[in-house]
């Protein structure tokens, strides 16, 4: 597993897959967990929402300041990248040279519907609203839904909105613990209608409740692709023009899929649930990680399996047997060469505590495995294209044990 140790520019943001080196121990330098303990409401919401969003800023020491002591979110550091947990969603800024300008984003989450004067008075102490005709509610009538808007350091435009038709109402005062997951994420382009018909065809998402030459709204009242056209003023001021910089996103949906618009170095990606086979499978794969983990090895695990059968397991043992491509993959793979090799993997699927790295996505595709079934992990490397162009089918899943094993392995080596 690797970091990014450098500033990136607008095309590595979008190509880093490539990018990722092989078998140094980075793995130590992972970030802290950023969860912690979850109430059951969050359980829940976990199944709804943006479950990841990737942005470029040039502002990541301010970026982390504001979100972190204004908004009151957690967040970690990590190399060039500050990965902040809002709600369900992890929102990851990667620091990039002000060579490519000033990246900007529109991104909204959803709140408790009962709330929403309550969080204006609470942002209001914190940041100035930006109003529309003098107000800071912005009443969308046809969505069934009020809004608030602010910006972070980076001129990001920011939202809390309060969704009347879902029935999400809670008690008590606003706080950070009311953002309940990301429902929007912006996106610029060039024309509406053909980015509308790509998506319906390529991700299976229609359109909300607006669709014009300008704006449309694409997916449901938990997560929302929000087209604008370039240069068009961004509301709620309308003061500023709409520009396209790079991003991805995985929203939770029911099959896996994904979209990339190589102009704007857009990626999207579906990640549905998993089914209860693909959970235990998961878990036999955790439960590979935390062997290494006790072993004093990369808390990092895997299984090879052909539906419910496991064919083979690994684990991350480049400190125990001190062999520097020891990765969890690689370990697996070989265990494979046992029972009948290469033709053993053809079709099978793979579940892993984290996404491999390149080396190890390589292997994975040269010994025909078709799925990838991978939990997220802050600092991770980023191989999901690369996978998926050769045929891959990659789902990332948001679970708590495997960040919570590298957390603690870190812990140890920091002693």
């Amino acid at each position: 597993m690797h970091g990014f140790h450098q500033t990136s520019t607008r095309r590595q943001f979008g190509c880093r897959c490539a990018a990722f080196c092989v078998g140094v121990g980075t793995v130590a330098n992972l970030i802290d967990d950023l969860y912690g303990a979850k109430s059951n409401q969050m359980e829940h919401l976990s199944t709804h929402g943006i479950a990841d969003i990737r942005l470029l800023t040039t502002k990541l020491d301010e970026q982390h300041r504001f979100y972190e002591k204004v908004l009151g979110l957690p967040v970690a550091l990590y190399d060039n990248e500050l990965i902040v947990t809002a709600g369900a969603t992890r929102i990851v800024f990667q620091g990039t040279s002000k060579a490519d300008g000033a990246p900007f984003y529109h991104f909204a989450f959803n709140i408790p519907e009962n709330k929403l004067a309550l969080a204006q008075s609470w942002q209001k102490e914190r940041t100035q609203l930006i109003q529309r005709g003098g107000k800071d509610i912005v009443d969308f009538a046809r969505w069934n839904a009020h809004s608030i808007f602010f910006n972070d350091p980076a001129g990001n435009i920011l939202e809390y909105i309060a969704r009347h038709d879902l029935k999400n109402a809670a008690k008590g005062v606003f706080s950070p613990a009311d953002i309940l997951y990301a429902s929007e994420i912006g996106l610029v382009v060039d024309s509406i209608p053909q980015t509308v018909k790509m998506i319906r065809e390529e991700l299976g998402l229609d359109v909300y409740r607006d669709n014009s030459e300008a704006f449309a709204s694409i997916g449901d009242e938990h997560a929302l692709l929000i087209l604008v056209k370039r240069d068009r003023l961004w509301a709620p001021d309308k003061t500023r023009a709409a520009k396209a910089h790079p991003l991805v996103a995985a929203i939770r949906g029911l099959k896996p899929a994904s979209f990339t618009m190589r102009d704007f170095d857009y990626r999207i990606h579906i990640d549905p649930a998993l089914t209860d086979v693909q959970r235990r499978l998961m878990a036999e794969a955790i439960g590979e990680a935390r062997k290494g983990a006790e072993s004093g090895g990369v808390p990092v695990g895997c299984v090879l399996a052909k539906g419910e059968r496991i064919i083979a397991r690994g684990r991350n043992r480049r400190i125990q047997d001190g062999d520097p491509i020891m990765h969890a993959e690689i370990a697996c793979l070989r265990s494979v060469l046992k029972q009948g090799g290469r033709d053993a993997c053809k079709g099978a699927a793979v579940y892993s505590t984290g996404m491999p790295c390149e080396m190890c996505a390589g292997a994975l595709v040269h010994w025909g495995v078709k799925e990838l079934f991978a939990a997220r992990l802050d600092g991770a490397p980023d191989t999901r294209v690369s996978l998926e162009s050769r045929g891959v089918q990659v789902v990332e899943v948001s679970m708590e044990e495997p960040q919570k094993l590298i957390r603690q392995f870190q812990a140890r080596l920091n002693k």
